[in-house]
């Protein structure tokens, strides 16, 4: 079981080095990003290609002639966006992401140097483009296994950043169209990469994606040159794509079920096929409790919930190995004994412990910068019309056709909405689960408890993020 370990701390620090300039990126090699160690034998296979998904068949009457908008639509249906995605990640060709390429949306001006890079990779942006235009999106045609190639996701992510880049650079030159095209298509790229059955690791990386683009949307809108129409469109395009964004709760049900087909597909080299019986057996068992436990705090986010089942799984390794798990160093000391002892079902509850709230976080945050950008760029789709913002959040939806108003995920009750000082303010319950009527965290690392997620009209998304 070691070799898991061993490959997990080496992807966090290439992905680290990659994607995470400085610590500034979604993930953090002490911020679980797994929620199981035994998942880490499948980021050894990152390197490989996306395997790809059979293709959709359509077929028609001979009888019948099909019409070309049909014929179009239906072949549309039958490609699978994971196939263009795919040719995107072969297109980045850079062994590493330029630091520059991080957060380009900072920038007044590109360089020729730059501006170079971003020409020589203009079929990144086209493939991705083209892949956004796909109805059919299918990362894994079944549950996967650890034998089941990933995509690429450290040279995803620089693709994502170099379609961004070459939006931005498009903003400079004032075509906020063909901007905002892009800027969406890497956000669908990123949701889509979160689909319900693409495992805890690729989900994350989704969020991560979906972060990168949504920050750009946010720039784009604060510079308020985009024409009415354009914010309607952000507003409607963001709403649709939320809607099929996954929950934590399908993202770790995923998890469950690769963790459960791997135990048999992919056991460890017993000779005792008793003991390969055993562990298949222990680890099923250990996944199907965990899961209908952990079940109902992912239905409906409740973050503090999460956590006093994570200490309840907690108490009783720390009473049996005489131990404490306060702090990450102890927490991953244990793993690695449990590792060498092999004792899966242990190793499982202290990786749920590691990451399972983090997680949820994470996935929250995400739904709140979609949920926000959508009420904003409606509200400024109106100012535009009206000259005056919105004065209600079903006033600022009815211009943007989002019927009903988007609801927070956490009280599933609509999102806070004022406007006052000239702009508006929209909120969602923070990190504690509960509506404090819109106050602003003191520190945007770790809300803490007693404030709110809060975004505002003419700004940049607020940087929210877990260490």
């Amino acid at each position: 079981m070691i070799v898991f370990i061993k490959a997990g701390d080496y992807y966090s620090k290439e992905y680290r080095r990659d994607g995470n300039v400085k610590g500034k990126g979604l993930f953090d090699v002490n911020s679980a990003v797994l929620l199981f160690a035994i998942t880490l034998l499948s980021v050894g296979l990152l390197s490989f290609g996306c395997s790809k998904a059979a293709p959709g068949a359509a077929s028609a009457s001979s009888s019948q002639q099909a019409s070309p908008q049909a014929v179009a639509q239906a072949s549309s249906q039958a490609e699978n966006a994971w196939d263009d995605y795919q040719k995107a990640i072969g297109a980045v060709n850079s062994p590493t992401m330029p630091e520059w390429l991080t957060e380009t949306f900072k920038n007044d001006k590109f360089t020729a140097e730059q501006n170079k890079f971003l020409d020589d990779r203009q079929e990144v942006v086209n493939t991705i483009l083209a892949g956004s235009g796909k109805t059919r999106s299918e990362l894994f045609k079944s549950t996967p296994d650890f034998n089941t190639k990933l995509p690429h996701l450290m040279n995803l992510r620089t693709a994502a950043n170099i379609a961004l880049a070459d939006a931005h650079r498009l903003e400079l030159q004032g075509k906020y169209n063909e901007c905002v095209e892009r800027e969406l298509a890497v956000y669908k790229m990123g949701t889509r990469l979160a689909e319900p059955n693409s495992t805890v690791l690729c989900s994350l990386v989704g969020v991560a994606i979906r972060t990168l683009a949504i920050d750009y949307i946010f720039s784009t809108m604060s510079q308020g040159k985009c024409s009415e129409d354009l914010l309607k469109k952000m507003a409607h395009e963001v709403s649709v794509i939320d809607a099929s964004m996954a929950t934590a709760l399908s993202a770790y049900k995923s998890e469950f079920g690769m963790l459960n087909l791997s135990a048999v597909t992919c056991p460890p080299p017993y000779k005792e096929k008793e003991r390969q019986e055993d562990y298949t057996a222990r680890l099923t068992a250990e996944n199907k409790k965990l899961f209908a436990v952990l079940s109902p705090h992912f239905e409906k986010y409740d973050g503090e919930g999460a956590e006093k089942v994570i200490i309840a799984f907690r108490a009783p390794l720390e009473k049996k190995y005489k131990t404490s798990l306060a702090d990450d160093q102890s927490v991953k000391t244990l793993m690695s004994k449990c590792a060498d002892s092999r004792d899966v079902a242990d190793l499982v509850i202290l990786s749920v412990y590691v990451s399972l709230r983090k997680t949820t976080c994470h996935f929250y945050i995400s739904r709140m910068n979609g949920l926000a950008l959508q009420v904003l760029a409606a509200a400024e789709a109106f100012k535009k019309r009206t000259g005056k913002y919105p004065a209600t959040l079903k006033e600022a939806c009815d211009e943007a056709g989002m019927e009903p108003p988007p609801v927070d995920p956490i009280t599933g009750k609509p999102l806070g909405y004022k406007v006052a000082d000239g702009g508006v303010t929209v909120w969602g319950a923070g990190l504690d689960g509960v509506d404090n009527g819109g106050v602003e965290p003191k520190t945007l690392v770790n809300p803490p408890a007693g404030s709110d997620l809060v975004y505002r009209s003419g700004a940049l998304r607020p940087r929210y993020s877990l260490r």
